[in-house]
């Protein structure tokens, strides 16, 4: 049989403190503060490239969705750039240009772009007069290029005359 030993004689076994102490959470808050300031403005960029982006496609399926409208529906459709209301709205050719399409047709608009977003339409080279891009009832268009720029970053969205295909791409194409 085994013999206890009396409870004042027993080794108590403790067990290690467990948590951290303020040292080791000031050294970790210290260096999270310090990763913090440091990505904070690559997060800025990031987001700024990712809104221009977004914008940029929304023009570029705006573009596209033009050219099905007119073969549809067999007339002359217009992607019209609105610079005081930052948007691509699409407007057919005889709706006069300013006026508001009707409630039932303003789905066919992008949402406003970012303020500071430039846009810029040239057909063959020039800026375009009308501030849009043209698709006609046989399936082509102006041959246009939109250029959507913020601070550094940009985007060309290039329509084909023939095909009326849209294409994006990353940069402001060379000359």
């Amino acid at each position: 049989m085994k013999r206890l030993r009396p409870r004042s004689l027993r080794t108590r076994h403790r067990t290690p403190c467990s948590g951290f102490t303020l040292v080791e959470l000031s050294l970790v808050t210290t260096v999270l503060v310090i990763l913090l300031a440091v990505l904070m403005p690559r997060f800025h960029d990031v987001t700024l490239r990712l809104r221009l982006e977004h914008s940029a496609f929304e023009i570029a399926h705006l573009l596209r969705y033009s050219h099905e409208r007119a073969v549809a529906e067999q007339a002359e459709i217009a992607a019209q750039w609105d610079a005081q209301q930052r948007k691509v709205r699409i407007v057919s050719a005889a709706q006069e240009p300013g006026t508001l399409p009707e409630p039932s047709q303003r789905f066919l608009q992008s949402r406003p772009l970012p303020a500071g977003t430039d846009v810029k339409i040239e057909t063959d080279g020039q800026a375009a007069a009308c501030g849009c891009v043209r698709f006609f009832a046989d399936g082509t268009s102006e041959p246009s290029v939109v250029t959507v720029s913020l601070s550094s970053k940009a985007y060309t969205i290039s329509v084909n005359a023939t095909t009326a295909q849209v294409s994006i791409q990353s940069g402001i194409p060379a000359r």
